[in-house]
């Protein structure tokens, strides 16, 4: 099994209201980390990461301009009521700056620059296709997305 990262903050859900433990019962998590075994990330973290790790772990929406932060969205769900939500994490200067609950919206995918695969479930609701095209995820998959999305 591959190394998992998880990343851990007090998370408000957007859909009972509930404020989650500061913990890896939101089930946030990801490959971005290369090291054998299970890693917690929280906010003013310096995990040892570089873009190529982004770019492996996530799907690219674009790349960060040099020493600009890095924002990921990433999934994670409510333990106290199960929803399925999505997080900002914000990179900057090897620092993990802020873990933000969010909407999953025009907004948040233009301020991203890297997004969960696991977008598919929303992108095929929201688009009514298949993330993947010829076993490849589509190029203009973010651009398709977005335009069905709200404004924020």
């Amino acid at each position: 099994m591959p190394p998992l990262t998880f990343f851990a903050a007090a998370l408000e859900c957007p859909n009972c209201g509930a404020v989650t433990k500061a913990d890896t019962s939101t089930n946030m998590s990801s490959h971005l980390m290369s090291g054998p075994g299970e890693h917690i990330i929280r906010v003013g973290d310096r995990p040892d990461v570089n873009l190529g790790d982004f770019e492996s772990a996530y799907l690219t929406i674009r790349l960060p301009e040099p020493g600009a932060a890095i924002h990921v969205l990433e999934t994670w769900s409510c333990p106290a009521c199960g929803s399925g939500n999505w997080a900002e994490i914000v990179f900057h200067d090897g620092e993990v700056k802020s873990i933000e609950s969010v909407s999953l919206s025009q907004a948040s995918l233009d301020r991203a620059h890297f997004i969960s695969e696991r977008v598919y479930e929303d992108f095929e609701r929201l688009v009514g296709q298949s993330l993947w095209e010829n076993n490849e995820v589509r190029p203009d998959f973010a651009q398709m997305l977005k335009a069905r999305l709200p404004a924020a």
